[in-house]
């Protein structure tokens, strides 16, 4: 079976991809089962972290977020940040809660045991929408990464794949990523991978 030719465009995010982007990193964090976010009103979530993407601090300066677009629409994205911006990245994804009647909370995590080196830029979030997977969408955006990080002054890419998903393991490994820990974040446990850019 052929895969289906697509023309696929990696770009920086901007402001207007920002409810695309809360889509897809809903589909993280409903994978991650967080107690601290399950009672909460999920359309003020939504908008509240909508309205966390839209910020240039989260997509450009701070955090840093690419797209793929297929035919004008995000396919998929690819959220970061380097090691010294990793409080900065959960006051800002939280900065918008209380302004849209949710809890004031530091962090979406109930616990998070990570404790990234001053040499790594983090993959926090990377997602694929249903329809698009299977077409090279999540390496596409993985091959942009060690860019954005060398910009930063990094020399290290890391990311966390949870132990229940093999298959994300497999392509990480594929690119080079090696296990270096295992942690604990929520209820979930995950690897720890690093790769040398």
């Amino acid at each position: 079976i052929r895969k289906k030719q697509i023309i696929l465009l990696i770009r920086p995010a901007t402001s207007d991809d920002a409810p695309q982007i809360r889509a897809l990193f809903r589909i993280i964090l409903k994978q991650m089962e967080l107690k601290k976010l399950r009672n909460l009103n999920q359309q003020r979530l939504n908008l509240a972290l909508e309205l966390s993407f839209k910020t240039k601090e989260c997509r450009l300066s701070k955090g840093q977020i690419i797209v793929a677009e297929v035919d004008g629409e995000v396919a998929g994205m690819a959220f970061g940040y380097p090691s010294q911006a990793d409080g900065d990245i959960d006051e800002l994804l939280c900065h918008y809660f209380p302004k849209v009647g949710l809890p004031a909370y530091e962090s979406l995590y109930d616990n998070d045991d990570s404790q990234l080196t001053k040499t790594e830029w983090y993959l926090d979030s990377l997602a694929v929408k249903p329809k698009f997977r299977g077409l090279g969408i999540a390496t596409a955006l993985l091959k942009c990464l060690p860019k954005i990080a060398a910009r930063c002054g990094k020399t290290k890419l890391s990311l966390d794949v949870d132990l229940t998903n093999p298959k994300a393991k497999k392509l990480y490994r594929k690119l080079g990523f090696k296990q270096t820990d295992t942690l604990q974040i929520g209820s979930h446990r995950y690897h720890h991978l690093m790769r040398a850019i």
